[in-house]
């Protein structure tokens, strides 16, 4: 794409905000607001930053906010993971600004807005140069003239040579990128039909490696969208839910396999995986039927950014990260504060790298993060008092899609759904949702667990209850189990049958413990200037970590990485004293709780082992309180085990 040498109409799309003077030049935005958000530095380590949960992410996101679709009302933001912050980038010139897509380079973006200054509002297509600048509207509708198009959803090919786009409600076009001057004037290039339809065709996106193969969604009927495939001229369709549900938004992931957003008309949006050979599609394992989950962009070949209404968020609707497979989840909000907004934050883009997680602190700390132990097992793995019939079996209860559940032959109770996790875990919690998910019940029944799939605990009991429900999340109390089985006693209300649409169970490994601190990140109160806090866990036990003088408190800390099962902690003081200390573990680096309390001791010694119970933390502490033997505070080894 050629770059005019004289840039006119500039939009600076952020990455240029504070290059010049740390300021931005607020004139050329509609709406003045600096929403630019810097993670203020504390004393002790938050998981919030380019790493959160075990989980680092470089690169930029891109994405829009409304409180409804139109032209107006509508924002763009950008965050910046490698500087921390969120920056607004609404073009001051374009109204309704959504929809972006990164080029295959990261240098620029694609999207579709109406143009202010027309007076008649119709989308357009608009390229700008995000690491310089040249805002261009490429299908130019002129101000006061009867062409009333509609130029939506482009996209990118792969390799940037491309761009694809809905025209008016049933064709498909394409624009070669080498036809276009980002200079800031408006274009015209030269447009080709891709694909024409008798009904409308929208939000087509090349499969990566193509600028011909594209995926698309078709509304064959109202309000029964259907993904299609586009290859050497032919179409076929991929996937077509039932009457009432949509199939929409296909986002390539590779050359054959995409993500999209199934739309259940009397359930919540939720995101699955596709391919062009038709295979049956698989839902993500973060999927929830309790709410809303759409809009999938892909990372890597496991992570994704997306939109969804889950509880924690800022707004309505918050941007959040989350692995396909593992069901690892977290908020955009968790690496930089404030990124996410009160309206709806929907249609994200990445170009970026991201790395880590599994066994990560999200869902708020709890053990395992968002891993789902019940999902991507075999089919043997899951069991049932009965089932209805083979399109309702007991491995229907993964993937919180409202059309496919688990339900027994008939009505009577007690009924009992069983799934064997494969070996023993810490399960900290299991999330439920009944069917059907849209008839509130009140729901009686029990969560128990086993090592040997006979003997029974009862993990958490609910049959005494009276609330009218869909689900929730029950905390098991880190539990070592193999088998989690939920068994129905009644429901009183409208009577409905046992049945469960997802089953989320969460928790960490109880095969064998492991050294989880050593070089692990330490931080200090105070240091000499020679002995630091690394010296403290590095495995060698001739170095140590020395105050900076004889004051008390003095403390150590460790940063685990990501949330952990502790078993023990090993301290080893110099010398030999009567030390006076406590051991404090938290699971964001902020909130503490004492699990040893040493701080009345007053025996001499050096080295103690002290078991800490299977404690949930990801940040270990030892806080000294004082020496009577007058020594400062010096420690040579810390060493946490756990799961």
């Amino acid at each position: 794409m050629k770059v005019n040498s004289v840039l006119r109409n500039l939009l600076l799309l952020g990455l240029v905000v504070g290059v010049l003077s740390g300021c931005r030049d607020n004139s050329k935005y509609r709406q003045p607001t600096n929403t630019e958000s810097t993670p203020t530095p504390t004393p002790t380590p938050t998981p919030e930053g380019p790493t959160a949960a075990g989980v680092t992410i470089t690169g930029k996101m891109i994405w829009h906010s409304y409180a409804q679709y139109g032209f107006t009302g509508v924002q763009s933001w950008m965050a910046n993971f490698d500087a921390g912050t969120v920056t607004e980038i609404t073009p001051a010139n374009v109204d309704g600004a959504m929809n972006y897509h990164f080029n295959n380079d990261g240098s620029e973006v694609v999207f579709m807005g109406s143009d202010h200054s027309a007076s008649t509002q119709a989308w357009d297509i608009w390229v700008a140069n995000v690491t310089d600048a040249g805002l261009t509207n490429v299908t130019k509708i002129t101000a006061g003239s009867t062409d009333q198009s509609r130029n939506e959803d482009p996209k990118f090919s792969s390799d940037g040579t491309k761009i694809i786009f809905k025209k008016d409600l049933n064709n498909i076009y394409s624009i070669d990128t080498a036809d276009i001057t980002l200079n800031g004037t408006d274009q015209t290039p030269a447009e080709t039909l891709v694909l024409a339809n008798g009904y409308e065709s929208s939000m087509p996106y090349y499969m990566v490696g193509s600028d011909t193969d594209f995926v698309f969604t078709n509304d064959t009927n109202p309000q029964q969208g259907t993904i299609q495939y586009s290859s050497g001229g032919q179409v076929t369709t991929l996937y077509a839910p039932a009457s009432g549900s949509e199939a929409y938004y296909p986002i390539a992931l590779d050359a054959t396999k995409f993500y999209f957003t199934q739309s259940n008309l009397v359930g919540h949006d939720q995101i699955f995986l596709g391919d062009t050979s038709a295979s049956p599609a698989k839902g993500a394992a973060f999927n929830n039927g309790a709410y809303a989950i759409a809009d999938p962009y892909p990372m890597d070949p496991n992570w994704l950014a997306y939109s969804s209404a889950a509880p924690g968020g800022t707004g309505g609707k918050d941007i959040w990260i989350g692995n396909f497979t593992t069901g690892e989840t977290y908020n955009l909000n968790d690496w930089i504060p404030g990124a996410n907004q009160a309206n709806d934050d929907l249609g994200p883009t990445f170009f970026g790298t991201i790395s880590g997680g599994i066994g990560g602190s999200g869902d708020g700390g709890i053990p395992g993060g968002g891993v789902n132990l019940a999902s991507n097992q075999p089919a043997s793995a899951y069991t049932a008092s009965s089932t209805y019939d083979d399109s309702h079996t007991p491995a229907d209860a993964i993937g919180g899609n409202p059309k496919s559940f688990w339900s027994p032959t008939d009505g009577t109770f007690p009924a009992w759904w069983m799934v064997d996790l494969g070996d023993n875990y810490f399960v900290s919690q299991v999330s439920l949702t009944f069917h059907p998910s849209t008839d509130p019940d009140v729901w009686h029944f029990i969560i128990e667990g086993s090592t040997d799939g006979t003997t029974f605990t009862t993990l958490n009991d609910q049959s005494a209850n009276t609330d009218s429900i869909t689900g929730g999340t029950y905390s098991t109390g880190n539990a070592v189990v193999r088998y989690i089985r939920v068994t129905f006693t009644s429901a009183t209300a409208n009577q409905n049958w046992a049945g469960l649409e997802n089953v989320v169970i969460n928790g960490l490994s109880a095969a064998s413990t492991s050294v989880l601190s050593l070089n692990m990140p330490a931080t200090v109160s105070t240091d000499d200037g020679t002995h630091l806090a690394s010296m403290v866990n590095d495995g060698d036990p001739t170095t140590v970590w020395g105050a900076k003088d004889g004051s008390f408190p003095q403390w150590w800390m460790v940063d685990l990485g990501s949330t952990h099962l502790l078993t023990e902690v090993d301290v080893t003081f110099r010398p030999a004293d009567t030390w006076q200390f406590q051991i404090q573990t938290s699971t964001d680096g902020s909130n503490f709780t004492t699990v040893v309390d040493q701080s009345g001791n007053t025996s001499s010694m050096a080295t103690g082992t002290y078991p800490v119970d299977n404690v949930a933390a990801r940040y270990v502490r030892v806080y000294i309180t004082g020496d009577p033997g007058g020594n400062w505070a010096v420690l040579s080894d810390v060493t946490v085990t756990g799961y």
